[in-house]
């Protein structure tokens, strides 16, 4: 329960309205928001009955005394008070203003702010998914320990400071390795300690720390939203980059606000590419992009410690705490646009066999499962993999030297071992710093299902002509499935994205990334780039925006209860933002895609958007990286093949040939019989997809 302070002094409240439906009742109250003196008129609204009160507006920040709140027709507080610049009881003012609602800053038209994250620190114990306790461990002149950091009952988190015989300690708490982001407004709202010698902070931190010199404070900067060190009412934002030593810079700014020392207050950043925007109870202090603005992923730090600038410890009757009563981090999102089934139209294909090329032939004992493909520089060459029975064991390949239209079986080519691999493999070309262009071909594991060896390989180096078994990734590559994409950044390396499990008993799914600064021969430690929340993110597919400058990355959600997942980087891969969904008629598994010659996209994968008329059939997704990126609908979507297997069909190779045509291939029992899954590709122009929609030559398929 948020503490409303008082200087033994009249108070008015009132309901402004109730609740109704979803809405919630909201409720006024106003005082002089003082624990001292009769000052600060402040007016602040509830809306949740009265248990917090983290909206607010300051009337009058001098002597004030009395008042009194009334509801105006048009739904304006009316509030009657006391003022003066010497005495409380100087004058009557009267002020008209709207309720008080929860700060946000303000984003431009068609964007609006999501709360992605948060504590509101209910309870009786310090939640351990969200926060890790610190200590025992020194820091300065005293200690955090665990004991300090704990929760009041009442919604509330309280960082004690307290002597412990001869030394003292304090609590802190942060969210590595359980929560970190980039961007978006991240807000705290707090009470500080009245004795001296405190120094309570808000802070950001990179998990990978801030002593890169590389790129300045681009790639590591520890920004502390508010730290108050002295007794006055004055705060401190700051930014430290390039490590605490010798390179070590900062830039900060103090900023003085009357009546910060007592009561409550919230403390927030604006943090966007372009620059910091800092705040305090709603008003901006300072606006700066010192360090040229971080971009990697920080995590949030709440601490309370000892320091000599608030005076002197021994001095202070203890125990003193710092109290936070929550702590939110919003991310920008485009404005809600029609979705779903009506705002596509959808083009059928399945149907037009002239399309389709079986690679291999699924039989009444053989199911072909599983294929990518590969083109080559001379537009024409073509590789595809599989694995036999789903997710069985590996050893097909098979070679096309016109664009796919005939295919020659390279089985009997291949390293003895491959047929040993096991799961969805996957066929990748490279070209390393030594010039040498490589054929690469991960699976997920060797011999038993899930089981180590983790990320078994074989390489060519002539073309795919010969191959030779490579020594598998290994443990630290525990996966799922291998790699389901892999990009060359602007540098030359490789980035390689996979999933794997995660969380308790390993129920949940998390996507990593690792890079291969050598054309796919060494790769780096994996590190996770996405988890979300009751959700399971998996089979990443990456590709990069048409100016060049920022990488999407859309992903399977494997709960299937909503739209799939995106997320974006424009720092190549170093981070990334918050996972957020895909507009609907891109959900679904295991994309895979090409830009088209037009310039648009054309993204292929297993359908399994809600409520969907092409559920589980393989198809085909039509629009713009601006549609991505903004939440659009996208174009029409293109039914390429039906499955008479249910939803057990959809991972594709695509490839896009000189000549324009797309060829999408993919594992499913096209055909109904007792013959079991087929390696199958269909082959379109958009020219025809647009001449057949214009036309009028859309599926009838809805509802059904």
């Amino acid at each position: 329960m948020t503490e409303l302070i008082e200087s033994i002094c009249q108070a008015s409240i009132t309901r402004h309205h109730w609740p109704s439906g979803d809405a919630p009742g909201a409720i006024a109250f106003s005082n002089p928001a003082s624990k001292d003196k009769r000052e600060n008129m402040t007016v602040r609204a509830s809306y949740d009955d009265g248990r917090s009160w983290s909206a607010s507006t300051v009337l009058h920040t001098g002597p004030s005394a009395y008042s009194s709140l009334a509801v105006l027709p048009d739904g304006q507080l009316a509030c009657l008070y006391e003022a003066g610049e010497k005495h409380p009881c100087e004058s009557i003012m009267f002020a008209r203003i709207p309720l008080p609602t929860p700060f946000l800053p303000s984003l431009p038209e068609g964007r609006s702010w999501d709360l992605v994250w948060q504590d509101e620190f209910e309870g009786d114990t310090i939640d351990s998914g969200k926060w890790e306790v610190i200590g025992d461990s020194p820091r300065r002149d005293a200690f955090w320990v665990k004991e300090d950091a704990i929760l009041d009952g009442e919604g509330n988190l309280v960082l004690r400071t307290k002597k412990d015989g001869d030394r003292y300690t304090s609590g802190a708490v942060r969210t590595r390795g359980k929560f970190e982001s980039a961007y978006g407004y991240w807000e705290a709202r707090c009470e500080f300690p009245v004795q001296p010698g405190h120094w309570p902070a808000f802070w950001l931190m990179p998990s990978k720390g801030i002593d890169s010199l590389e790129q300045d404070g681009q790639d590591g900067t520890e920004i502390d939203i508010m730290e108050k060190p002295w007794r006055e009412d004055k705060i401190q934002h700051a930014l430290h980059w390039n490590g605490y030593g010798e390179h070590h810079k900062s830039e900060g700014s103090v900023s003085e606000i009357p009546g910060v020392s007592q009561g409550w207050h919230t403390f927030g950043l604006w943090w966007t590419p372009e620059e910091y925007v800092f705040y305090v109870d709603g008003k901006e202090t300072w606006r700066t992009a010192a360090g040229g603005v971080c971009r990697v992923p920080v995590y949030i730090k709440l601490t309370e410690e000892i320091g000599d600038w608030g005076g002197n410890i021994a001095e202070a009757a203890l125990p003193d705490a710092f109290r936070v009563e929550y702590v939110r981090v919003y991310q920008e999102k485009p404005a809600p646009v029609e979705d779903g089934p009506e705002a596509l139209p959808l083009v059928d294909l399945s149907g037009d066999t002239g399309r389709q090329v079986v690679i291999a032939a699924g039989t009444e004992t053989v199911y072909q499962g599983h294929p990518t493909t590969v083109l080559l520089p001379d537009g024409k060459t073509m590789f595809a993999v599989w694995c036999i029975e789903h997710g069985g064991l590996a050893g097909p390949m098979a070679k096309s030297v016109d664009g796919g239209l005939t295919w020659t079986r390279l089985d009997d080519r291949m390293p003895e071992g491959f047929k040993t691999h096991r799961n969805c493999p996957s066929v990748y070309r490279m070209e390393g710093p030594d010039g040498v262009e490589r054929l690469w071909v991960f699976s997920a594991c060797t011999g038993e299902k899930g089981g180590p060896p983790y990320m078994p390989r074989i390489m060519s180096e002539d073309g795919g002509d010969s191959w030779r078994e490579m020594e598998p990734l290994g443990d630290k590559f525990n996966c799922v499935m291998t790699f389901s994409s892999v990009l060359r950044l602007k540098d030359g390396v490789y980035l390689g994205m996979y999933h794997r499990r995660s969380g308790p008993e390993n129920k949940l799914l998390e996507v990593v990334q690792t890079l291969s600064p050598d054309g796919g021969l060494s790769w780096s430690d994996p590190v996770v780039v996405a988890t979300v929340p009751d959700k399971m993110p998996c089979e990443p597919f990456v590709f990069r925006s048409p100016d060049g400058n920022e990488l999407c990355c859309l992903m399977r959600e494997n709960t299937h209860k909503g739209c799939s997942l995106m997320i974006f980087s424009r720092d190549e891969a170093q981070s990334w933002s918050t996972p957020v969904d895909t507009p609907w008629g891109l959900s679904g598994d295991r994309h895979m895609g090409v830009y088209a010659p037009d310039g648009r996209l054309v993204i292929a994968f297993r359908d399994r958007a809600p409520d969907s008329p092409t559920s589980g059939h393989f198809v085909a997704w039509v629009g713009t990286y601006d549609d991505i990126r903004n939440g659009r609908p996208g174009q029409y979507r293109v039914k390429l093949l039906h499955s008479y297997a249910g939803s057990d069909c959809g991972y594709p190779g695509m490839e896009l040939l000189p000549d324009g045509v797309i060829v999408t291939t993919t594992y499913i029992k096209y055909r109904e019989g007792k013959e079991k899954h087929s390696v199958v590709s269909t082959r379109f122009t958009l020219e025809e997809i647009d001449r057949m929609l214009n036309e009028g030559n859309v599926a009838a398929v809805r509802g059904k």
